[in-house]
């Protein structure tokens, strides 16, 4: 009984999170334009680009696909 309850937690938790998300941290922002800027976000190497008011603050991390 207490491995199918085991099991059936390990089902739900694999099931609830996304396949391949990771945590991106931020590397640099950049602000070309005087209304938003630019922050770039580093994930294993790849690099991740949200776009967001200038007059906030970046994120120190992002989740990504």
């Amino acid at each position: 009984m207490t491995h199918r309850i085991i099991l059936a937690l390990v089902a739900l938790l694999m099931l609830a999170a996304p396949a391949h998300a990771g945590t991106a941290f931020l590397s640099y922002e950049t602000n070309d334009d005087g209304m938003f800027k630019q922050c770039v976000y580093d994930y294993l190497g790849e690099e991740f680009v949200i776009t967001i008011s200038s007059v906030k603050l970046c994120p120190l991390t992002i989740r990504v696909p």
